[in-house]
């Protein structure tokens, strides 16, 4: 048709018609041929409005920008996550975890605190996902061995005592020991002091749980 209008300077009205039908149809995708990500979006049976504007796009005129499947691609994850999500609200008081230092910073900021909290007591599982598991915890109440606050070990006496070094008893706000007199006095102050800061509520990542004793098995096998 093209060749004709350069070459005639127009078209017949039946040909005017023929072109125009043919730019509003669809374009036939074969979606086995696809890349994964670029089926994910011609095949998307779902309801958001965006995808679903991207795939009448591609549907059309056969080719989309990396920013249009990239994006797509996002919406489409988070619709699958939304559905893998299971709320669970376990009770596993007594467990304990240790969280990675990208999720310390996170508590950190969420709390106000002076310190990465990386040793968690755990009160709660409330979420699954395919990919993670959300949890509420306290800071720890046990002697890991290592220190309660930054997991580093304890190195002096004092330290495998109370199961804080004195800078990290410092950023906790608790006045440390002079001497062995002085241990359950801390332990007392230690406790106030995590039941001021309460609980906190966290993401891990299920590669992350790697040993976990009490009931960690069976939440990995959801």
């Amino acid at each position: 048709m093209k060749q004709v209008v350069f070459q005639y300077g127009g078209l017949t009205e039946k040909q005017a018609q023929a072109a125009e039908k043919a730019l509003s149809e669809p374009t036939k995708v074969e979606t086995r041929f696809l890349p994964d990500n670029m089926r994910r979006i011609a095949d998307y049976a779902g309801e958001n409005t965006f995808v679903l504007d991207v795939k009448g796009k591609f549907l059309k005129y056969g080719t989309l920008s990396d920013a249009q499947v990239t994006a797509a691609n996002k919406q489409i994850q988070k619709e699958e996550d939304a559905k893998n999500r299971m709320d669970v609200n376990i009770d596993v008081i007594g467990e304990t975890i240790v969280v990675g230092r990208n999720t310390g910073e996170d508590l950190k900021k969420q709390k106000g605190l002076e310190f990465n909290p990386l040793l968690l007591d755990i009160t709660e599982v409330m979420t699954l996902t395919a990919k993670a598991v959300k949890f509420k915890g306290k800071l720890t109440t046990k002697n890991c061995g290592v220190c309660k606050s930054c997991g580093r070990t304890l190195t002096d006496e004092f330290s495998r005592l109370t199961g804080y070094g004195k800078t990290c008893a410092k950023h906790l706000k608790v006045e440390y020991i002079k001497d062995k007199s002085e241990v359950e006095r801390f332990n007392k102050d230690v406790l106030a002091r995590i039941e001021e800061i309460g609980e906190m509520e966290f993401w891990v990542p299920r590669r992350q749980i790697k040993v976990w004793n009490g009931v960690s098995s069976m939440l990995l096998k959801f």
